[in-house]
């Protein structure tokens, strides 16, 4: 299924709606590989690009992510520490009522946007993921993938994709910037315990992502380091 994620990089959406601004917010660390895809497939999304705001968080990249972000027409913040703290930094400086957060390494179906706007803005949610599937990899590791994604409970939200009202972002402070990697996941945990009806992972929405992180930690994994690493550096601090 990540490989349906595959088709805003080359297909202009079949058709366009605009619905309430949404900020979109990408950490960053020496990513120029992966972000122009993620930019591209936010430009060809059937949710407006004009209700987007995409905010990119990046912390001392060389190899021309701030080039490649800016270029895109994101706004480029400076942050001096990692991921965690380049998400609460990104919904610090961010205009709208609805966050969503993204790993740079991920490449959205065309409707993606679209459907997590209107999960949030039709229900009492408060918080809704995407399906994560592989785009990359073998038969075996996308099937496993596409297996676990459909097996994930609400709570064990990922930051290849969250979208988040700013108001349950707010009641729980953010991310925890002292956890890293797994914030992610605290951060869903701390959510579901404020709102555990108002959470929910839309399988059907397909999000692709890389292989990096399953082949660093596995598909099912559990951290014990810290703090994260990202194309193979360790963010430093």
């Amino acid at each position: 299924m990540g490989d349906e994620a595959l088709l805003s990089l080359s297909e202009s959406p079949p058709y366009r709606v605009t619905g309430p601004r949404v900020s979109i917010i990408i950490p960053t660390f020496q990513e120029a590989k992966y972000l122009p895809n993620l930019l591209i497939s936010l430009k060809n999304q059937t949710y407006d690009p004009s209700c987007m705001e995409i905010i990119v968080a990046d912390y001392n990249s060389t190899d021309g992510t701030r080039e490649i972000a800016s270029k895109a027409g994101a706004i480029v913040l400076d942050v001096p520490r990692g991921i965690s703290a380049g998400r609460n930094r990104g919904a610090a400086h961010a205009t709208a009522d609805i966050l969503i957060f993204f790993d740079a390494d991920v490449i959205l179906a065309p409707n993606l946007v679209e459907r997590l706007v209107s999960a949030l803005v039709n229900s009492n949610l408060v918080c809704v993921c995407p399906g994560n599937y592989l785009y990359e990899g073998s038969l075996l590791d996308k099937a496993s993938a596409a297996l676990v994604a459909q097996f994930k409970p609400v709570w064990w939200t990922s930051g290849r994709c969250i979208a988040v009202k700013r108001e349950a972002f707010n009641a729980i402070g953010g991310f925890d910037e002292n956890i890293e990697p797994g914030e992610d996941r605290d951060f869903g945990v701390r959510l579901y315990r404020l709102y555990p009806h108002q959470m929910a992972v839309l399988k059907d929405v397909v999000l692709g992502h890389s292989f990096r992180r399953a082949r660093a930690h596995g598909l099912m994994p559990k951290y014990d380091g810290f703090p994260a690493v990202r194309n193979g550096v360790h963010w430093t601090y």
